[in-house]
C-alpha cells in the first residue's frame, strides 16, 4: 500500500483516458428526442413521506444511495461528468481504483494539513459532527470537495474518517504503532472494498446475476470476464459506458426527501443552493441536518426484510428506515431542476442521457450489450415509463420520445428499464389495471434491482478493478486476513466498529 507521495489518488498526477467496453454507436440521438425521453423519466409527486411510500425499494435501504455516490467520488473525476451540462470528455483524474484517495488525499508527507501531528490520524474532532471546514468560506477540508455536495454523502465521508481513526486506536492499542498510517489504510480500504462488493453489489444487483458472476469468477478467475477484460489497456481506466451510463443508475434511487431527525425532513434539492428549504451541501452542515441515528439510513439486516417501524403517519419523527427508492426509469421531481452549485437548473434525467450521447463517449445502445452478454434483448414492450392513471400508476411506451428508442435504447434508460421488468410482469399479470400503492408495497414491485446487462457491467468493473490492483485485498492482504470490523461486512459494520451505532 505504498506509493512514492505516501497516498493515492493524487489529483493532476494520473491523468488517463477512458476506455471503450463496447465500439461506439455508430448513429447518435438527437438532442431533441432525448429531452422529450428524459421529460417522460421525471415523476411528479407532492408527498414527502415519513411512513411507508409505494416509491421505496425494499433491497436496498435509503443511505446505500449516497454510499454509492462516495464509491463514484473514489473512482472517478471527470471535469465534464458533474452535473453541469455535457460537453466534450476529458479525462479520469482519479485512480481507477477503490483506494479512498477521496478520504486520504494524497497522504499525510504531501497534506499534513489533513492530518494529527503523528501522520496517521485524520484531523477531525472525534466528536464532530461536521468537517473539517476552511474558515473564510466554508468549504470542506477533504480529499474530494464532491462529498460535500449534499448533507447525507458528507456525514458518510465524515464517517468513513471517523473509521479510519477508530482503526490507527486500536493499531495504537495493540502496542505496535510501525508503519501506523500505512497499516489503518490498509484495513480500512481493504474492508471498503469488500463492503463494495459484498454489500453494496449484493443489494443493487439482482441474485441471479450477482450470483451467476460470482461463481463463474470463483471458478475461472480472469476468464469470468465478457466486457471488462484484462489486458494492458483496458483496466488502465474506467469504461465510458460506467462513468458515463451504468452507475449513474442510483440517480433512479434518490427519494423526494429525507428524514435527518426527529426535527428535521428536506427535500433533496429544492432548485436553491439555499439549506433551509433541501439538503444541498458545499457549506457548513447546519445543526438542523445532523443525522441522529444512522438506522434511519442503515440497517443491520440482509435479504429482503418486511416493513418496520412506525406507522405510514406524515411528519412522525420516530426512528424508521427508509427505503431507497426503486431502481427503474423513473426520478423524483426534484432532479428536474437541479440547484445552481450543482447543475444550473438542468434535468438530471436530460443530463445523463446526453453524457453518454456525447461524440466522445458515444455510448453503445443496451441491446448491443445484450447481444454481447448473449441475453435476450428487452423488445418495445418492455421499454416503457411510469405514468398517472385513473386509479394509481400504469405504463407506456417511450415511442411518443423517438421510435428508434424501442430497438435503439440509449444504454442508461435501458437499464432502469431492465430493473422495472418485474413490476410490468406483475402488470400484465393483472390484466395491465392502474397499480395502487398497495400493489406497490408488496410482492414482485416491492424490490427493484439491475438487471443481466447492468448488473453485469457493474460487477465487471468493480471486480476487475479489485483484480487489477495490486494493492487491493485479493492480491495484497496476507494470508487469513480477517476485516477488524468482524465476519459482518456491511456498511452498518463499519458504523458499528465507529461507534456511530
Amino acid at each position: 500500500m505504498t506509493s512514492p507521495n505516501n497516498g493515492h489518488g493524487l489529483v493532476g498526477t494520473r491523468e488517463q483516458k477512458f476506455v471503450r467496453l463496447l465500439p461506439e454507436n455508430p448513429k447518435p440521438f438527437s438532442d431533441a428526442s432525448l429531452d422529450a425521453l428524459a421529460a417522460l423519466m421525471i415523476v411528479v409527486d407532492t408527498e414527502l413521506n415519513d411512513g411507508a411510500d409505494a416509491e421505496e425499494n425494499l433491497a436496498v435501504p435509503a443511505g446505500y444511495t449516497y454510499f454509492g455516490q462516495f464509491i463514484d467520488h473514489d473512482l472517478t473525476l471527470d471535469t465534464t461528468s458533474s452535473f453541469a451540462a455535457p460537453t466534450a470528455a476529458a479525462s479520469n483524474l482519479r485512480t481507477p481504483a477503490l483506494d479512498l484517495d477521496c478520504v486520504y488525499g494524497s497522504g499525510p508527507q504531501d497534506q499534513p494539513y489533513m492530518y494529527e501531528a503523528d501522520g496517521a490520524t485524520l484531523l477531525i474532532d472525534p466528536g464532530a459532527k461536521d468537517l473539517r471546514r476552511q474558515d473564510a468560506n466554508g468549504r470542506a477540508i477533504i480529499g474530494d470537495k464532491r462529498n460535500d455536495e449534499n448533507s447525507i454523502v458528507c456525514q458518510i465521508q465524515l464517517a468513513m474518517i471517523k473509521f479510519h481513526n477508530a482503526v490507527v486506536a486500536k493499531l495504537k492499542a495493540s502496542g505496535d504503532t510501525s508503519n501506523l498510517f500505512e497499516r489503518a489504510r490498509a484495513e480500512v480500504t481493504w474492508t471498503y472494498q469488500r463492503v463494495v462488493l459484498e454489500d453494496f453489489l449484493h443489494r443493487v444487483v439482482n441474485t441471479h446475476t450477482y450470483d451467476f458472476f460470482t461463481q463463474r469468477h470463483a471458478a475461472l478467475g480472469d476468464g469470468a470476464y465478457d466486457l471488462y477484460v484484462n489486458n494492458e489497456k483496458m483496466r488502465a481506466n474506467l469504461p465510458k459506458e460506467f462513468v458515463g451510463a451504468a452507475y449513474r443508475f442510483g440517480h433512479s434511487m434518490v427519494r423526494r426527501g429525507y428524514r435527518l431527525n426527529t426535527e428535521t425532513k428536506k427535500l433533496i434539492f429544492d432548485a436553491t443552493d439555499s439549506p433551509e428549504g433541501s439538503l444541498i451541501g458545499f457549506q457548513p452542515l447546519p445543526a438542523a441536518h445532523v443525522i441522529d441515528d444512522w438506522r434511519r439510513f442503515f440497517t443491520p439486516d440482509f435479504g429482503i426484510p418486511v416493513r418496520n417501524g412506525p406507522a405510514p403517519v406524515e411528519n412522525n419523527p420516530a426512528v424508521r428506515l427508509q427505503w431507497a427508492y426503486k431502481i427503474d426509469p423513473s426520478l423524483v421531481d426534484p432532479l428536474a431542476k437541479l440547484p445552481p452549485s450543482v447543475g444550473a437548473g438542468a434535468s438530471l434525467a436530460a443530463l445523463n442521457l446526453k453524457r453518454g450521447n456525447l461524440p466522445s463517449y458515444a455510448v453503445a445502445t443496451g441491446q448491443a450489450f445484450a447481444a454481447k452478454l448473449h441475453e435476450t434483448p428487452l423488445g418495445p414492450d418492455n421499454l416503457m415509463v411510469r405514468v398517472p392513471g385513473a386509479n394509481g400508476f400504469t405504463f407506456k411506451s417511450i415511442d411518443s420520445a423517438d421510435k428508434r428508442f424501442q430497438t435503439e435504447t440509449p444504454l442508461w434508460f435501458y437499464i432502469l428499464a431492465e430493473a422495472q421488468q418485474p413490476v410490468l410482469a406483475y402488470w400484465r399479470e393483472v390484466g395491465q389495471r392502474d397499480l395502487t400503492d398497495d400493489d406497490f408495497v408488496t410482492g414482485p414491485c416491492s424490490v427493484s434491482q439491475l438487471g443481466p446487462v447492468g448488473g453485469r457491467i457493474l460487477m465487471e468493473v468493480f471486480n476487475g478493478i479489485i483484480d487489477s490492483d495490486p494493492r487491493a485485498f485479493r492480491n495484497a492482504a496476507p494470508a487469513g486476513w480477517t476485516p477488524m470490523i468482524g465476519k459482518d461486512i456491511s456498511f452498518w459494520a463499519i458504523l458499528k466498529f465507529t461507534g456511530l451505532v
